[in-house]
């Protein structure tokens, strides 16, 4: 039999072939490139963390179930239950009812995160409505304000989240911690 030298991207396929063969094998992508780094999960793993370079922060970015958590939890338990804001010219509402400039408002962020006539998934955690859905174009949701006065730290605050709950969810899984 000759020893024929192989290509890394070969071996590296057929290592992946040959471990998704396995029953109850990982999920795996095709084709290997010749730097690829092969990473097996297994069927508690999340496969969005698992794969990701949780050092590079271009990657944490795009974790964006994590971010549609934080979003959603955020939605339904607002750290700022009420906004004050200031009208700066007449609001005409479509009752005919008018609130003159300058008048104080309170913006009710529970009522409005949570209104059912209004939003389908009003009381269950939905994070898929931030990840894959419109929900983050619904300036109802003002947990970090909108416009002008919006959170200048929200893209931060959001970025910290997703580290964090990475880092645990590469560490453990729910079933880890229920286990022991």
């Amino acid at each position: 039999m000759e020893n024929k030298k192989v290509p890394a991207a070969q071996e590296m396929a057929e290592a992946k072939k040959q471990a998704a063969a396995l029953p109850g094998g990982p999920a795996v992508d095709m084709p290997a490139g010749p730097s690829e780094l092969m990473v097996i999960v297994d069927r508690d793993s999340a496969p969005e963390i698992a794969a990701a370079d949780l050092t590079d922060p271009h990657a944490v970015v795009r974790l964006d179930f994590l971010a549609g958590c934080i979003y959603e939890a955020m939605r339904l338990w607002p750290t700022t239950p009420m906004l004050g804001r200031v009208t700066l010219t007449n609001v005409e509402f479509p009752g005919g009812a008018t609130v003159p400039a300058g008048t104080d408002v309170l913006i009710h962020n529970i009522f409005n995160h949570r209104n059912g006539d209004r939003i389908d998934f009003a009381d269950r955690f939905a994070p898929e409505e931030w990840s894959t859905g419109n929900a983050g174009k619904d300036w109802g949701f003002n947990f970090f304000s909108n416009g002008p006065q919006g959170c200048p730290g929200a893209g931060l605050a959001v970025f910290l989240g997703q580290a964090v709950l990475a880092r645990i969810l590469d560490k453990q899984t729910p079933s880890d911690r229920d286990s022991g």
